[in-house]
């Protein structure tokens, strides 16, 4: 499919509104763009880099800072007590002849499963497309190969 928005979230019916019948399966595919200001570029999508192991590191602890902030905010809105677990890794890979940076982490909501998130964060001119892969930790097997197809079929014009 050709999606003609550069945002969408696929997910359960309801789990934005915390209804529990949502979270008896979770698995969640989202993509959002992000636009930077004007004047900044980042890479192109398709263009090879390369960052040293401490660049990696800093970028890590600044997309666990922003993830955590935006938590704090949740739960001020009583969205619940989201939580990261694991901080995890961040690499650089190669994808469909793109060089995506890709963050695995885990995180909890409330005493629910701890859920894997998997960021792939495609920096292409002045924008970064974020297509995010999230399921329980205890389910990643079985949507393993469901989001390897949704990854191999992404590409980016």
């Amino acid at each position: 499919y050709e999606i003609p928005s550069s945002d969408f979230i696929l997910q359960q019916v309801g789990l934005n509104e915390l209804e529990l019948s949502a979270f008896e399966e979770y698995r969640r595919v989202i993509l959002e763009t992000s636009y930077l200001n004007p004047g900044e570029e980042v890479f192109r999508a398709n263009e090879k880099y390369t960052m040293t192991q401490q660049e990696l590191v800093e970028i890590r602890y600044e997309l666990v800072s922003d993830l955590s902030q935006e938590f704090d905010r949740q739960r001020i809105g009583r969205a619940g007590n989201n939580r990261i677990i694991d901080p995890g890794t961040l690499e650089i890979i190669e994808v469909n002849g793109m060089f995506p940076l890709v963050w695995t982490y885990k995180r909890q909501l409330g005493d629910n499963p701890i859920v894997l998130a998997k960021v792939y964060m495609f920096m292409n001119y002045d924008r970064v497309h974020r297509l995010l892969f999230s399921c329980r930790v205890v389910d990643e097997e079985e949507c393993r190969d469901i989001y390897e197809k949704m990854l191999d079929s992404f590409r980016l014009q």
